[in-house]
């Protein structure tokens, strides 16, 4: 009996320590907390009004044709990219669609679809999350290799729409709060038979154990802690660096894993060489 019970009494205090973590509080107060995250809900979304607009999903599904001409004409009326801020939107086709007219050497497009490809590509990296801030710097680098094998004249358009290291911090911004919203609608066992389902690099959290509310609060804390001290920063290693955090030093959270910020370091670097390959086609226009 003694065996057994000092067997229960392990068991319980390993079981103990396993939810634990997953239930600690953030070492700050509530209020301190969303006081820092209204400072990360104004740096990704305050700065702009935002625009309802799904012209952009109707040229994805080929609801408007061609591709080009239809991006000219939403460039003129000066489009949103979403129909919602947090539209989960994955331009991908998109991009593949405009990726393939630029490659196209039989394609000519006009000066103004240029503009228009670049200007789209600088909305989503304005008012997007960080997939559509990658797609945004990728279509940039894209249109910039055109310009270095078209031999066309550049326009002043490829200097006003040069991507930006500082609206970089302000995309992650953009999906830690569309991630929170989203997240205050889910129990914690439908963030795993939801559209989540994570893969977690370290031991999984106890499903059952999953508190949202605390989850929120945790990746709000986290969240500021990372971007506010980056709000405004033109070095974009500095940034690299800075978002840059190992497995260890990650909160027990669903949330924050699920916010992917061990991919933000990459991501950044990534956007490193976009922008070093657009300043190199631009440049070598002689604007």
């Amino acid at each position: 009996m003694m065996v057994v019970a000092a067997l229960l009494v392990v068991g319980v205090l390993g079981l103990a320590a396993w939810i634990y973590p997953w239930m600690r509080m953030p070492d700050a107060a509530v209020a301190d907390i969303e006081r820092d995250w209204t400072k990360v809900e104004q740096l990704g979304f305050g700065r702009r009004a935002f625009k309802s607009d799904d012209t952009l999903t109707q040229i994805e599904v080929g609801k408007l044709k061609p591709t080009l001409d239809a991006l000219e004409q939403w460039h003129a009326r000066s489009g949103g990219i979403k129909k919602e801020r947090c539209e989960d939107s994955r331009r991908l086709q998109l991009y593949g669609r405009i990726k393939d007219k630029l490659r196209d050497e039989s394609a000519k497009p006009s000066p103004q679809q240029i503009e228009a490809v670049l200007a789209v590509a600088h909305q989503m990296r304005l008012q997007g999350n960080a997939l559509d801030h990658a797609i945004g710097f990728s279509l940039a680098r894209e249109t910039a290799e055109w310009l270095g094998r078209s031999g066309q004249p550049g326009s002043p358009a490829f200097i006003r729409f040069r991507p930006k290291t500082e609206d970089i911090v302000a995309a992650f911004a953009r999906d830690a709060v569309c991630l929170a919203e989203l997240a205050g609608t889910q129990t914690g066992l439908e963030l795993f038979e939801g559209p989540f389902q994570p893969e977690h690099a370290s031991s999984p959290p106890p499903m059952l154990f999953v508190d949202m509310k605390r989850e929120v609060l945790v990746l709000k804390h986290f969240t500021a802690n990372r971007l506010l001290a980056l709000e405004g920063e033109a070095d974009i290693d500095v940034i690299a660096s800075s978002l840059d955090v190992e497995e260890a030093e990650l909160p027990k959270s669903v949330l924050v894993r699920l916010s992917g910020p061990r991919l933000s370091h990459h991501l950044v670097m990534n956007w490193k060489n976009d922008i070093e390959s657009y300043d190199k086609h631009v440049a070598a226009a002689k604007l």
